[in-house]
């Protein structure tokens, strides 16, 4: 591994780019046995990032006030392997690149923090912890019912979320929107046999959504809708 950090770039880079914007690809093979095809992405981060990765490992290294010298006869000091490593970013993945190119990889490992919001929404918010009975037939219907709501709670949250960024380029919160529509569900239920009256209900429970559940604009990260469109780009 230390030999590929390394090794400098045979690829061409553009004039002007910064070392730590210049990303290189290995092609590796996982397992001890199954020998997976994957693709090694490996970036060089910027210098403040590479301190500052460095100022936290170290605070998470001290060990409850031990003396330098007993941390060190402990072997819990920092290696500089482990402190060269705060200079780079990893990552490993089996999606082609023609889906994925390397350029857009650290962009969407950026957003696996949208599929823990998911499940944190449904354990927080859909009930699933209130499933009660024995018969298989009636935890069935409890725990369809609750997916059947999940399922339509990302549709309309989906929607919400395209239709607000188009209007005013803000982003809608899942947590906020999840814990929301609770509130607003026994309007919609009671319009549901009459399309009109739904459709303007529907409009309603949108303005109030839009209103309420937006995400705090963020000074120096992307956001999730920004990222997805830096990667469409």
């Amino acid at each position: 591994m230390w030999e590929i950090l390394r090794q400098p770039s045979q690829e061409p880079v553009a004039e002007g780019l910064e070392v730590w914007h210049r990303v290189r690809e290995i092609s590796v093979f996982l397992g001890a046995k199954a020998f997976l095809p994957c693709r090694l992405i490996i970036q060089r981060l910027p210098d403040e990032e590479v301190k500052k990765r460095k100022r936290r490992l170290t605070r998470c290294h001290r060990y409850a006030g031990l003396p330098r010298a007993r941390a060190k006869k402990k072997g819990k000091t920092l290696s500089k392997e482990k402190l060269a490593l705060c200079e780079w970013n990893l990552y490993v993945t089996n999606v082609d690149s023609l889906v994925f190119p390397k350029s857009v990889v650290s962009l969407v490992y950026s957003l696996r923090w949208q599929i823990e919001l998911v499940f944190k929404a449904i354990k927080s918010h859909l009930g699933f912890e209130l499933i009660a009975g024995k018969r298989e037939a009636r935890i069935g219907c409890q725990l369809y019912g609750r997916l059947i709501v999940l399922v339509l709670s990302l549709f309309l949250t989906g929607q919400f979320r395209r239709h607000l960024w188009r209007r005013e380029k803000r982003e809608l919160s899942l947590l906020k929107t999840f814990a929301h529509l609770p509130i607003v569900a026994p309007m919609i239920l009671a319009t549901l046999r009459n399309p009109l009256g739904l459709l303007a209900t529907l409009r309603e429970v949108a303005d109030e959504i839009m209103t309420l559940c937006r995400m705090d604009k963020r000074k120096t990260r992307l956001s999730t809708a920004e990222t997805l469109r830096a990667i469409a780009l």
